[in-house]
This record gives C-alpha cells, structure tokens and sequence, in this order.
C-alpha cells in the first residue's frame, strides 16, 4: 500500500513514513567481533538525528557509528561521489553500530538514510590529518558537540598535519607523532591551509592544556585577518573567541572569559557549545534563543537573474507573495539567500545533500527562490554541479532572483550567508538552517504532520 507517482525512473511518495517503508529494510544483528581499528579506518559518527527524518524513523541514534558500505570501506570525504545513484531495484548495504550495545544495524536502501549529521570519529580524523588531505574546518563537528576530550586528542594529529605541510610540501607525515611541540614552533605558511586550519589547532591545543602553544597560534591567525582583512568562516571565529575565553579562564580573568564567550555568542547565536560553556562560567543557566526568523512574513518582489548565465529563465519579476499563493496547506517553498553566487561552498554542498528528498517529496517542496546580492566575475567560471537544472527537472519550480542592493537580508537582518528559509503557505517562515545537515527540512515537514 505505498501509494507513489511514477515520473520517469523515479517515484514520488506522498509521505516520509511511505518513503521510508518503500526504499529502506533494516537488519540488526550482533556487532562484537568488530575491532576499534575497523571503525577508526573509515568510520562517521552520527552526532545528531532528527526524529521525522528517514534517519530517525529507521531507528538510528546519536552516537552510531557507519563503518562500511557494501561491506567494505568508502570514502568519508566524499560521500556523494561514493554514493552514485543505483538503478531501480539496486541497493546500497549501510553497517552501523550502536557503540552502547554493540549491536549491528544493517539498512539497505538506494540512498543513505537523510536527517542525520555525521562527522568523522576522532581516530578516523586523527588519522587522516596525521596522512591524508583532510578538511580541518572537519573539526568543527567534535568543538560542537563540546567533545573536549577529542579535541584534546587531536592536538598532536594536528600539530603533524601542520609539519607535513610546512616541512614536507604535503606529503605524508611518516615519523612519529611529536611528543612534544614548541610553544613557538613554526607554522605552515600555506595559502590553501592559513589561516583557517590554525584556528582550529589553537583551540584543540588549548583543549589539551597547551596554554602558550594555544595562545602563540591563535595570536597569529588573529594578527594576519587584523592586516590582510580577509574573510572566514563565522563559526571558526566565534572557535577563536572561544578559545579566548578558554586562555582568559586559564590566568584567572573571568571578566574578559564572559567578555569573550558573549562576543563568540554574537557571531553564530545557533551554537549550543557557546551557552554551555557561558553557564559554566556565569553559574546561570544560558540557552540559545529561538531564531528571529522563525514567525516571519519575508515580502519581495526582484528581477529573474541568474550572474552565471547558465540556468535559462525568461526575464520579469518574481514576488513571494504570489509563489506563496500556489502552496496549499502541508505543502512549502524553500528560500536561499545568498551574497555571492556559486563560489559559495556550503550552497552547492547544501543543496547536493538536500536533492534527493527535495525532487522525492515533490508534492511537499514546491518552488524554491534562489537570491543573490553580489555579482562578479570570479564567481562565473567555477564548474559547480547546476542545482537548479537538476531540481527543476525533478519538478521544483526554481527561480534564480537578484537582489542588488541586499535588500532582503537587510529585511530579515541576516547574519550568514547562505541562510535557508522553508516558508508555508501563509507565507511565514517556520525552518531555517543549513540544507546540508537535513534538519531545515525535517523540521519543517514534521512540524506539519506529513
């Protein structure tokens, strides 16, 4: 009794729970005989699982560890292209394990499971920064979840990631790791890694109670954005305030520790980590506001307009009000505001992870409006997948929209960009996140019992 639409080679189902029911089976069976060194191989650990998600109806959990695919090992830095689509009837074998019970959960479907937020293991992070080419911005998934004791251990790693690249033009680290680094130890001075990696390495030494290693590499990261007026990521800034904070504790400044903490607060007010440590250090119970968007009425009217001329649409305006107008109850539309257009990574990335549910639920997601404020050369020549093609073929009406003078997101007063809106059919806002961790999109449909 799934009741489904067949468009083309792809069904769209009416509801999660008959998604779910159709494309997925799960096994659970005993998982004693694996080791710790098959998990920290290949290993994610699931930090988050949003409960009207596939992932949540199929029973997985915080803290469950996928260690193979097709029962073998796979490549966790990139999952999209491990996980090509299967033709109908084809299925992928995704192994977990619940660390608390050492059970083996087996769940076979064309797709990973979505609204789960995985990160690497600590081991399996350990071992790729000691010789491999991670992502160290990866790190933020373990500061997050406040896991001090992995960023404690992931000092050392990280301090061999950095001789492999200031000493070793990037190839493989293969001594031992230091025991011990000078606080005043040299840093690479790569353009692909500096700043940013060094962030990171200073909070995770801190963590580990290297105070002067800790405070030396954050002095310098901060000095090179104090002169070269570069940008970053948000959350590894409000990582160096935090690590701020953490260096005032340590000399027994409470003030400048509060002062630091509340200033980290100001640039991600999402990030839980921040109102445990600001409880700790106050005695007060902190927790993070609900979003100022969540309840709002955004209203715009703005030019069709596409800066990389390479999704065809005729020209005109588009006004919210008027999308709003075709969504019946239980169905949304979804609103990416942007500054930059397509040089910005976590769109693609968002929108790579968030595909398959959208173009599946099509009688869930209707429309989405994709608007941009700036315009320049740079950001026309980059290959990037065309997300807009591939959802307007699933069905979703897109809309690439131009907004010169930011107008909106001076409206919502937005603070990150890309931000996420899903808006129902009375045109309020009642998600808004990041695509690429699901949860914008469960919450939403959950919220509306579908």
């Amino acid at each position: 009794g799934v009741r489904g639409v067949s468009v083309g080679k792809e069904i769209q189902y009416a509801t999660v729970q008959e998604w779910v029911d159709a494309e997925f089976k799960v096994q659970i069976g005993d998982g004693q005989n694996l080791s710790e060194q098959t998990l920290s191989i290949s290993g994610l650990i699931i930090l988050e699982v949003h409960p009207t998600s596939p992932a949540g109806l199929l029973g997985l959990e915080k803290g469950d560890i996928l260690y193979a695919i097709n029962g073998g090992v796979f490549d966790h830095g990139d999952l999209n292209k491990t996980l090509k689509p299967r033709r109908f009837g084809r299925s992928y074998r995704f192994d977990f394990l619940r660390v608390s019970t050492r059970k083996r959960i087996c769940i076979t479907g064309r797709t990973l499971p979505f609204g789960m937020r995985t990160a690497q293991t600590v081991n399996s992070f350990g071992i790729s920064l000691r010789n491999g080419d991670p992502d160290p911005h990866d790190i933020c998934q373990f500061w997050e979840i406040r896991d001090a004791d992995a960023l404690a251990e992931l000092w050392l790693p990280f301090e061999a990631y950095n001789i492999r690249l200031r000493d070793r033009n990037g190839s493989p680290f293969d001594g031992p790791l230091p025991q011990s680094v000078a606080y005043d130890s040299p840093l690479a001075s790569s353009e692909a890694i500096w700043p940013g990696a060094f962030a990171w390495l200073a909070l995770c030494a801190a963590h580990a109670g290297q105070w002067d290693r800790a405070r030396v590499v954050l002095q310098a990261v901060e000095a090179h954005f104090d002169s070269s007026g570069d940008s970053g990521m948000m959350s590894m800034f409000a990582a160096m305030a935090y690590t701020r904070s953490m260096l005032a504790e340590n000399i027994d400044d409470p003030v400048n520790a509060v002062r630091h903490i509340e200033h980290a607060i100001e640039m991600t007010p999402g990030t839980e980590v921040l109102y445990r440590r600001l409880s700790k250090l106050t005695g007060e119970i902190a927790t993070a506001p609900p979003s100022h968007l969540l309840g709002a009425q955004p209203s715009y009217d703005l030019p069709q307009r596409d800066p990389s001329e390479r999704f065809v649409q005729s020209a005109g305006q588009v006004s919210l009000k008027n999308s709003v107008s075709t969504l019946r109850a239980g169905e949304f539309m979804l609103v990416c505001v942007m500054a930059s257009y397509r040089t910005n990574g976590p769109y693609v990335e968002g929108f790579e992870r968030a595909h398959t549910p959208l173009s599946r639920l099509r009688g869930i997601f209707k429309t989405v409006h994709i608007i941009t404020s700036w315009d320049a050369a740079e950001s026309r020549d980059l290959s990037w997948p065309i997300m807009e093609s591939r959802l307007e073929k699933s069905g979703v009406n897109v809309h690439v929209l131009y907004d010169a003078e930011g107008a909106l997101a001076e409206q919502l007063t937005l603070i990150s960009s890309p931000t996420n809106l899903v808006i129902d059919h009375r045109g309020v806002v009642v998600a808004e996140g990041w695509l690429g961790d699901d949860k914008l999109l469960w919450k939403a449909i959950g919220g509306s019992g579908i």
